[in-house]
């Protein structure tokens, strides 16, 4: 499942990549930008946790760490359109049961387009909300955690994941510096800070090795999330991402 997952959200960062990348090298007027995202997200893991719990193993934190990155390219003078993706790593929580070591986890992703309408510019100060959409999804591994007892029977632990449907709500403040001339015409690099709120309105429920499970917890995807960008722009970004695709 969670497989699945990550091709998703490399189709979409790649088709999308290569629509920019030929919209930006037919028209030079358009500002692009590249940036990478580090941060952390909150997700609804309260019923999954319960039922975890109910059975022995540790509650993993609903805190989870993330990493990406993304593309926006100026559609108009105040909006711009992107794409992004990124990973989401969740902490080991480690259990005794009966005398017996388990360990749970939890992996995630998320593909996103994104549109961005600016709201405010300075010659150095950009602040414009972000509305997007995707997919999303986490992925849940439970078992023992022992060397020797996974060397005895390698089928002691389950992997299940589920698949969502996302809605993406932030704010994002960046500051611009100018490498050369003109922000507004040539290469900058910026700093961002990026906050928002992720939902789930509905999932896929959730699969074990391709086989849907009944009684399948509630959560998952839904929550808010802080990032730091980091990115650069200008002719610059347009002839890397041309040489890319070339």
């Amino acid at each position: 499942m969670f497989n699945k997952l990550l091709v998703m959200c490399a189709v979409i960062l790649f088709s999308v990549s290569v629509i920019f990348a030929g919209d930006a090298v037919c028209d030079e007027e358009k500002e692009m930008r590249g940036y990478f995202s580090i941060g952390g997200t909150t997700i609804d893991l309260d019923d999954l946790n319960t039922r975890l719990n109910n059975k022995g193993y540790s509650e993993p934190s609903d805190g989870l760490f993330s990493i990406g990155g993304g593309i926006f390219q100026k559609v108009s003078p105040n909006v711009l359109f992107g794409v992004e993706g990124g990973f989401l790593i969740g902490d080991q929580a480690d259990s005794d049961i009966g005398g017996k070591k388990y360990s749970s986890s939890i992996l995630g992703g998320y593909g996103l387009l994104n549109t961005a309408i600016l709201a405010y510019e300075s010659d150095n100060f950009e602040v414009y909300p972000v509305f997007g959409m995707g997919l999303g999804g986490i992925n849940v591994k439970v078992g023992q955690s022992s060397f020797d007892a996974i060397l005895d029977n390698p089928q002691r632990a389950a992997s299940m994941g589920t698949m969502s449907f996302l809605l993406n709500v932030g704010l994002e403040t960046d500051w611009k510096i100018a490498l050369s001339g003109d922000n507004s015409n040539d290469d900058f690099f910026y700093i961002g800070l990026r906050g928002g709120y992720l939902f789930a309105p509905f999932s896929s429920g959730w699969y074990m090795d391709e086989m849907s499970l009944t009684g399948d917890p509630d959560g998952g995807m839904t929550g808010p999330y802080l990032r730091l960008t980091i990115g650069g722009g200008g002719q610059f970004m347009k002839s890397v991402i041309k040489n890319t695709t070339d």
